[in-house]
């Protein structure tokens, strides 16, 4: 597929698929830094795989063991993957995936703090992708949240 009908799809892609706006807006200089260089590796790695961007970031700040909500509108048999990441205080992020039914279909609990998400959901609509933040040195740390599709 050439770069131009990849990137047609993808702007399309991003008509369809709707986020929440971001969690909060002003994410201070150095650690939006952490959180693009964070993203920018993921994003990297996922073109290579064949995986185009379709919304975020999404960011918010949380203090350690709190957690938030943010929504997606995802379509059925449609592949994603959903990738976050967290500022250098924050030393583990935890991300689920809950479908329109209620229904937990992906997550991410290893005990990292760049976690990765692959679902192929079965149901369109709004999914929520619940961020926990296991470990935080600081009085919050910050993450930011980008979603992917392929094919």
């Amino acid at each position: 597929m050439s770069s131009w009908v990849k990137l047609a799809f993808a702007g399309l892609l991003a008509l369809v698929l709707t986020a929440a706006p971001p969690a909060a807006a002003q994410v201070p200089p150095g650690l939006a830094n952490d959180l693009m260089m964070g993203l920018d590796d993921q994003e990297d790695n996922l073109f290579n795989e064949g995986f185009a961007h379709a919304a975020g970031p999404l960011y918010g700040d949380l203090a350690q063991s709190r957690g938030s909500v943010l929504t997606v509108s995802l379509r059925a048999g449609q592949e994603y993957t959903i990738a976050g990441v967290c500022d250098r205080r924050c030393g583990d992020i935890d991300l689920r995936l809950i479908d329109p039914r209620g229904q937990m279909i992906a997550s991410d609990v290893r005990g990292n703090n760049e976690p990765e998400m692959h679902v192929r959901p079965t149901v369109t609509g709004q999914h929520s992708i619940q961020v926990g933040m296991i470990r935080c040195e600081a009085p919050t740390c910050w993450f930011a949240v980008n979603v992917y599709t392929r094919g």
